[in-house]
């Protein structure tokens, strides 16, 4: 198992060599409905409450600063979706929080471009110290608040 896979592993004890990958025909909103059902079935997980320390610190944390923003934490939702169509996209989960969505890639490569306009955070494995991980929960928090707010304000 490569670095990478074990990132993988730390967040969501599963790696994308666990699984086949799906086939991604074409990124929308079909791919995030699928990936949203079957988590317990396919990875053990509860998206309202994650199992693993470093997701559950970083889903806590995301909570605290929705409180701040004046938002409903218990809405929170982390989504896992390692060899799924949006795995392929290079989306390796995403927080969902009322119909808004942040994406996520782990990797462990500190040199790795933001390449894909698909990812909105990327999660370093270096980033798993307290003070790095608040600041990643603060972002994906304001942008989760933001789009919550364009979405009200559109109706």
């Amino acid at each position: 198992m490569n670095s990478g896979h074990q990132w993988e592993f730390e967040v969501f004890e599963y790696s994308s060599l666990d699984g086949e990958f799906a086939k991604a025909e074409h990124f929308g909103k079909y791919e995030f409905a699928l990936a949203m059902n079957g988590q317990e079935e396919r990875y053990g997980w509860d998206p309202a409450k994650p199992k693993t320390r470093i997701a559950l610190n970083l889903f806590e944390s995301i909570q605290s600063y929705l409180v701040q923003l004046g938002k409903n934490p218990k809405s929170l939702r982390m989504y896992c979706t390692l060899g799924t169509g949006l795995d392929r996209w290079g989306i390796d989960g995403f927080f969902e929080h009322e119909g808004s969505i942040v994406t996520f890639d782990l990797t462990s490569n500190p040199n790795k471009p933001i390449s894909k306009r698909e990812v909105h955070v990327i999660f370093y494995r270096q980033h798993r110290g307290p003070t790095l991980l608040h600041g990643i929960a603060k972002k994906v928090a304001s942008v989760l608040a933001a789009r919550n707010l364009e979405i009200y304000a559109t109706g």
